[in-house]
């Protein structure tokens, strides 16, 4: 997306179309909107931290300043403390079995 949205970007600029340049920063935040929500679930599936996806979305959902809510995300100190404050917990707790522990 980042890159569909620069090549519209200069397309824009060449045919000075207001749209078009609408357009390319639209397709700018949904890359980068995907781009948080990987790596969100990233952070689940790699290093098991369950609150990490729902963390990025409900900071992205309720920010009217994506920039700045990304870098939120990126410096948050307690992540738990935020997802308790919004009132999300997880739908299912995860329990380790002694079957499971290296």
């Amino acid at each position: 997306m980042p890159w569909l949205a620069s090549q519209k970007r200069k397309v824009a600029i060449q045919v000075a179309s207001a749209a078009l340049r609408a357009d390319a920063t639209e397709s700018a935040v949904r890359g980068y909107l995907s781009l948080i929500a990987l790596a969100g679930l990233l952070a689940n599936a790699i290093f098991h931290v369950p609150w990490a996806d729902p963390l990025a979305a409900l900071v992205l959902q309720h920010a009217s300043d994506k920039r700045r809510a990304i870098r939120e995300i990126l410096q948050m100190d307690d992540p738990k403390a935020f997802l308790a404050k919004s009132g999300w917990f997880p739908a299912i707790q995860f329990q380790q079995s002694a079957c499971c522990l290296p």
